[in-house]
């Protein structure tokens, strides 16, 4: 077999309306505790609790996911409000921001949409341990990030709220106990850099994003399966469907008909036609199940393109609506 790389469009977990072109970013949170969530555990050692600040975690996040919004100029404007408007004490337990909050905030940045982030917890252990495959000390430092989003069209009255966690891990290996330690980062610096990098990936989570997924051809020294592979090398995916339709019309054996069927579903889903690339897909398991000849990777090639088809259909129908384009 014979693998490529594509770039596919996923769907972001919020879909805007058509109508919000602007958004602003508004910090609702309440700063953790220093003395929650923050554990040390060397070797041998008991498991203890330590104190770090994390007073400006939200105002990293926050900040990292405006800049990553503002790059990917899918909105035409994108305010951040970093200042915490909320006077509460209770950091563990995210609320909503009051309405009349959300509309001055939409009011003040001329914004159809007002993202919130309602809660920002972090739970991180710093430990070390003994590698006696290799004879080395490790030192770890992973922390557990948890944010609670809220997403508001005042115009709409319409709220989404989700929740997602984020894991960011450092690591330190050396011969020395004291220096596998000494090269793990400065622990508040390394949660500022970890808040970075939630932000970041809560991009993905707004607007739709680019992922790169590999494919797989089925090659053979068969007549059939050959001269369309010829047009793949040369990325002349026309050329290739031809090939293949014509083959696929004169092959004889159900497994050469299963792999002409699903490399023709490969190159329709290159050149955008997902429906296309479904139906060729499913009649390649059809094919298959009919074969006596089909070995496990084949069986397991065909069968988990065809789900990632399946999924494809429903995201492609959800990005179009979340690009105005449905």
């Amino acid at each position: 077999m014979l693998f490529t790389s594509i770039d596919i469009l996923r769907p972001a977990k919020v879909t805007f309306p058509t109508e919000v072109t602007n958004v602003v970013l508004i910090n609702n949170s309440v700063v953790q505790s220093p003395d929650y969530g923050h554990t040390t555990q060397e070797l041998n050692q008991r498991e203890r609790a330590v104190n770090v600040p994390t007073d400006s975690l939200s105002i990293y996040a926050l900040a990292s996911l405006a800049e990553g919004l503002v790059e990917k100029e899918f909105f035409s404007s994108v305010s951040l409000e970093p200042n915490s408007i909320n006077t509460g004490t209770y950091f563990s337990v995210p609320t909503p921001p009051e309405r009349e909050k959300i509309e001055a905030a939409a009011t003040r940045n001329r914004a159809e949409g007002v993202i919130s982030l309602n809660r920002i917890l972090v739970n991180d252990k710093q430990g070390l341990v003994f590698d006696q495959e290799y004879n080395l000390f490790v030192g770890y430092l992973e922390a557990i990030y948890e944010t609670q989003w809220s997403i508001h069209f005042p115009l709409k009255n319409q709220i989404y709220t989700y929740t997602v966690k984020d894991t960011v891990y450092w690591e330190s290996e050396s011969y020395s106990r004291q220096r596998a330690m000494q090269g793990l980062p400065d622990r508040k610096s390394a949660l500022i850099d970890g808040a970075l990098i939630t932000g970041e990936k809560s991009v993905n989570r707004f607007i739709p994003w680019w992922d790169k997924v590999d494919r797989y051809f089925f090659t053979s020294s068969r007549k059939a399966l050959k001269a369309g592979m010829d047009s793949v090398y040369y990325k002349n995916w026309k050329g290739a469907i031809a090939t293949w339709e014509q083959s696929l019309q004169t092959a004889s054996g159900t497994m050469v008909r299963a792999q002409l069927s699903h490399n023709l579903a490969v190159v329709y889903e290159i050149t955008g036609d997902i429906r296309q690339a479904k139906a060729y897909s499913d009649q390649s398991v059809e094919y298959l199940l009919s074969s006596f000849s089909a070995n496990y990777d084949h069986l397991m090639t065909i069968a988990n393109y065809n789900e990632e088809l399946e999924i494809r259909l429903r995201e492609v129908d959800k990005v179009n609506l979340q690009l105005g384009e449905k």
